[in-house]
């Protein structure tokens, strides 16, 4: 896995996590980014198999191996983005990040052909959700799509300082 993040006021942070070079078929590893309040976290798990029993498969046991913190709270300050294996994992709007996952996920789910600028993605898929729940809080639908609703406005004033459509007719 290769993170990488990229900041607005100095040099790119690159991190690339390789798997242990065992040669023992039973150890797998699991790395995930966890982005919390203190900072952004690279963390692996290890998986070690036990022995076999009387004619039973081994159990594989999860270990927390390690844990890195790869940019800390003021660091991300300036972060304009995280990028995963090449793909935005979370990427800046406003004074927060998208989770470009939970952004995705939402826009598959309500946009019969989705796509378009990361903003427009935002704006349509807020339309949509606004459009088929009425009675839905604002704070509702953005948590459906992994924005703030403070997240949602810098998006709408992006757009309308871009000139960009009326993405609440496009609903």
């Amino acid at each position: 896995m290769i993170v990488e993040i990229v900041y607005r006021d100095k040099p790119h942070s690159v991190f690339e996590v390789q798997p242990p070079g065992h040669a023992d078929a039973c150890i797998a590893t699991e790395t995930r980014l966890s982005l919390e309040p203190d900072g952004l976290w690279i963390e692996a798990d290890r998986y070690e198999m036990g022995a076999a029993g009387d004619g039973t498969a081994p159990v594989a046991v999860r270990r927390r191996w390690w844990r890195l913190l790869a940019a800390s709270a003021e660091e991300l300050s300036s972060a304009e983005a995280v990028i995963r294996d090449g793909r935005a994992a979370w990427w800046r709007l406003g004074d927060g990040f998208v989770d470009d996952r939970l952004l995705e996920a939402a826009d598959r789910k309500w946009l019969e052909h989705g796509g378009g600028s990361a903003i427009g993605r935002v704006l349509k898929v807020d339309a949509l959700l606004e459009r088929a729940n009425p009675s839905a809080p604002l704070e509702e639908r953005c948590a459906a799509m992994g924005v703030t609703p403070e997240m949602r406005d810098a998006a709408a004033l992006a757009a309308e300082a871009l000139g960009e459509e009326d993405y609440e007719d496009l609903a």
